[in-house]
């Protein structure tokens, strides 16, 4: 290969970190993340933590997020997000974390927030 031609392929082919992703690239990536054993074990998870918990608790918290270690709790009050973590921490890390079967959850983060996966009986 001709130097020029190896000096062109280098020049396209380089990237810098402050470059923007192409949406193509972002939706790819986000695509091969949701896989649907993931949307199974979600829907594993808020079906126990429905079972636990009471009408205060599914009126104002929603899963926002689950990874492989955490699960993340959004209250739509920021008054009310203490509170909720005082009285159901202790209960969803009981069954989720240290519960048989495991849910795969290893921590739980209760935050303010108003997105995520309503939790219903």
């Amino acid at each position: 290969m001709p130097a020029n031609l190896q000096l062109g392929w280098i020049h396209q082919n380089r990237t810098r970190r402050t470059r923007e992703r192409r949406a193509g690239d972002v939706l790819g990536s986000l695509a091969r993340e949701v896989r649907p054993a993931d949307a199974e074990r979600l829907h594993a998870v808020i079906s126990t933590v429905a079972s636990l918990v009471d009408q205060a608790f599914m009126r104002h918290c929603r899963v926002a997020s689950l990874s492989k270690t955490a699960m993340v709790v959004n209250v739509d009050e920021p008054a009310l997000v203490c509170p909720m973590r005082l009285r159901w921490l202790d209960v969803l890390q009981k069954t989720l974390c240290m519960g048989r079967p495991r849910q795969g959850v290893r921590s739980i983060i209760f935050r303010y927030g108003t997105t995520g996966v309503t939790i219903r009986q």
